[in-house]
């Protein structure tokens, strides 16, 4: 059964004489006439619940009435309206539509969860779109690296695609290795002449500053037909290439590395070699980085170019590394008036969102309170009238996971909020993109998926909530059972296949390439892709995919749907034929009032609505 909203009444202690509780419940039928008049006769109605420091009233009246049904205890007098309790019960399960024809309560929470809706999936288009932009400019300023300072670099490594349509960018013989660095060093010293881009130099008013050179290898290593000798421990040399001519003077064209150690007495022994990097410092300035907000960001990016030698195999990798850091921007500018509204209605509108986020958040931890009290007062009764507390399994009918879900996506969108306007007021660094677009997308995530707790309350859409609750403890037993088989192929494939195909280079990718080829994703390509000519890895390759393949996709992924599919049928069978009440459902059924009822009508006409008293409070 939905958990509802909590009822919204606190217990009068205020005794009320027997002949006030039958008017008051002389609108009911019949048969609550007839549960009212037994009640009568045992001992007198009181419609409050009331535990611990009971006043002396209460223990006078309780010891001039005793009740059969309820024993006294020595420290405290317990007074009980069986009828009120159900009352409550009946209407704590309601929906909020049921309650609002019951009491003409206004569904506040559900319209909240609306504007919320709305709202944050607002904020989240607005901020995607920021965040693109933003994280669009530091990757081509990164490509625009990659083409400047790797000599012979083409767009077409620019071009993401799985299996690469290129080689690995690497040097392999020594004179493209020296050539390699002397392009990064002339580039460097050449760039706010060749660059399209806005950069200069990390010295005092933008001068050239020097360049790092470093190299790590063997102490010792000498091999000569099949001996060798070498020592394992390491070493590090650094050289500092100061600027020995002016930027983007002509003599850098003529600028050798090799001349340069051999200046220094120092020669690089390529077989002792296991890595070199070339690091060095550029700022630049971001224009429009952050949409609307047209003021700029200066940025400091600290350059390294590595030379990977550590395998020895003839090839040496040479990759980019760039290291982003936001310095404090001096200008002296106007901005567009438009670009002004723009940011101030960004703010507003995550200071709306974030009060929006509270004020849901407090009603979620207000309902859920009130029904831990309940459940304590539930709880009481059974013990008291049947000896036997609430069941684990009863108690959590009055918790609604939904308002849990709810709390948790408020905590994260507001936590969202906050970072999202500090990024645009500009008092932390935009890095943050990248966490302030976790929580943000993860709160929206939960905001949607929430809706689903108003559409349970429709018969015909609670179908998808029930079977997945249902299903829930038997998909989890059948998927570790899934994992360890699956561990296995994974390991397996890992070992046997990380040598010979591209996709099973690590542990990750293949995991990666078997879960795609359950779904049916590049099957052929993963078998025609084995490079190797050994028969029995070739052989291998096929046996092992296809048990795989045979295995999950026709055995595994079928089970699994049956999974499903039998609490499907389950909840379909409950829904015709019912089911096994509980204690609480069979008590709440005994209550006949439903929220049409005459019942809840008449005392509906008692109340005054909020905007009755607004009305009584201005016309006093």
């Amino acid at each position: 059964m939905s958990i509802m909203e909590p009822v919204n009444e606190t217990p009068s202690v205020r005794s009320r004489s027997v002949t006030t509780e039958r008017n008051t419940l002389a609108v009911k039928d019949d048969r609550q006439n007839e549960r009212s008049s037994l009640l009568d006769s045992s001992f007198e109605v009181h419609p409050a619940v009331t535990y611990g420091g009971i006043a002396a009233s209460f223990a006078d009246q309780s010891e001039a009435h005793p009740s059969p049904d309820f024993r006294m205890s020595s420290e405290e007098t317990l007074v009980w309206s069986e009828e009120e309790l159900k009352r409550k019960l009946k209407y704590f399960f309601m929906n909020p539509i049921e309650k609002w024809k019951a009491k003409g309560k206004f569904p506040w929470k559900l319209v909240l969860q609306v504007v919320k809706i709305i709202f944050v999936t607002v904020q989240l288009c607005v901020f995607g779109s920021d965040g693109y932009i933003y994280e669009l400019q530091k990757q081509h300023t990164v490509s625009s690296f990659q083409h400047m300072f790797l000599k012979d670099w083409t767009a077409l490594r620019d071009v993401v695609s799985y299996p690469p349509s290129t080689g690995p960018y690497a040097v392999y013989t020594k004179p493209d290795f020296y050539a390699n660095i002397d392009h990064v060093i002339k580039t460097y010293a050449n760039i706010t002449n060749v660059a399209l881009g806005t950069y200069c130099y990390d010295g005092p008013n933008c001068t050239m500053t020097y360049l790092s050179f470093c190299r790590q290898e063997f102490k010792m290593m000498v091999a000569f037909n099949r001996s060798v000798t070498f020592d394992s421990h390491r070493k590090k040399t650094c050289h500092q290439i100061p600027s020995v001519y002016p930027e983007g003077d002509p003599r850098w064209k003529y600028f050798s590395i090799r001349d340069f150690l051999e200046e220094h007495n120092d020669t690089i022994a390529f077989d002792r070699l296991i890595s070199a990097e070339i690091t060095f410092t550029l700022k630049t300035i971001f224009l429009k980085s952050l949409g609307s907000n047209k003021y700029p960001d200066c940025y400091s990016f600290n350059i390294e170019v590595q030379y990977d030698n550590k395998e020895h195999d003839g090839q040496v990798l040479v990759t980019l590394d760039t290291k982003a850091e936001k310095l404090k921007c001096y200008h002296n500018g106007t901005m567009n008036p438009d670009d002004k509204w723009g940011y101030v209605v960004r703010q507003i509108l995550n200071c709306f969102i974030i009060v929006i986020c509270i004020l849901s958040l407090l009603l979620c931890c207000r309902c859920l309170a009130k029904a831990r009290y309940l459940c304590r007062e539930t709880n009481k009764y059974f013990k008291l009238t049947q000896n036997k507390a609430l069941s684990g399994h009863e108690k959590m009918e009055f918790v609604d996971m939904w308002y849990c879900v709810m709390i948790f996506n408020d905590a994260l969108i507001i936590s969202a909020s906050v970072l999202k306007a500090a990024i645009e007021q500009r008092t932390v660094e935009s890095d943050q993109y990248a966490t302030c677009a976790i929580l943000l997308g993860a709160g929206n995530l939960l905001v949607w998926a929430g809706v689903l707790r108003y559409l349970g309350f429709f018969s015909k859409y609670n179908i998808l909530i029930l079977t997945m609750k249902r299903a829930i403890p038997n998909v989890l037993r059948f998927t570790l059972c899934c994992v360890l088989l699956y561990a296995g192929f994974c390991f397996c494939g890992w070992v046997v296949l990380g040598p010979y195909h591209i996709k099973f280079r690590s542990l990750s990718s293949t995991s990666e390439c078997l879960f795609a080829m359950m779904n049916g994703d590049d099957l052929f390509a993963t078998f025609a892709i084995t490079n190797t000519n050994n028969n029995l890895i070739w052989w291998f390759s096929r046996i092992y995919l296809y048990i795989f393949i045979s295995m999950f996709i026709y055995v595994v992924i079928s089970l699994f749907i049956s999974v499903i599919m039998d609490s499907y049928e389950t909840v379909k069978d409950y829904y015709r034929h019912g089911t096994t009440l509980t204690r609480i459902q069979v008590m709440i059924a005994e209550f006949p009032d439903d929220s049409c009822s005459s019942f809840y009508q008449q005392r509906r006409k008692q109340q005054k609505t909020v905007w009755q008293w607004m009305m009584m409070l201005v016309k006093k």
